[in-house]
């Protein structure tokens, strides 16, 4: 993708902002040298900055190139097999994965009779005079 004669970002603005940057380090190391800062500088301080744009950007690409190249063909392979053994599902096995555990069941249901017998308390104590925040 990087074919092209010249290097490519469109973020012009990182690119002078880091040009910036390594181009006054540049500067600063020739002038403890005591050696004259030239053409060069300005070469070198850009393509670092391209260079760290574009490990910036290679990162991305390799991960996005992983999700999208396995994760979501993985994902949509699982889904698409699930579909076909659902479909199919002659003797209720899904059934069987999809009930809800019997003690789960009973947990959600004292729950739920527990909620109703402290609505009800609260409702008599509020009717009592009893304020709550």
């Amino acid at each position: 993708m990087e074919r092209t004669t010249y290097p490519f970002t469109l973020d012009k603005q990182m690119v002078i902002d880091l040009k910036t940057e390594y181009l006054k380090s540049l500067h600063e190391a020739v002038k403890f040298e005591n050696r004259t800062p030239t053409d060069t500088l300005e070469v070198v301080a850009i393509v670092l900055a391209y260079l760290k744009i574009s490990i910036k950007r290679y990162v991305d690409v390799v991960s996005m190139t992983i999700i999208h190249t396995f994760i979501d063909k993985f994902s949509d392979h699982v889904e698409e097999k699930l579909m076909e053994n659902f479909i199919h599902d002659k003797d209720g096995s899904f059934d069987d994965l999809i009930r809800e555990d019997d003690g789960t069941k009973y947990q959600r249901e004292r729950l739920l009779n527990r909620e109703k017998l402290l609505r009800e308390v609260l409702d008599k104590l509020v009717n009592f005079g009893v304020h709550y925040k």
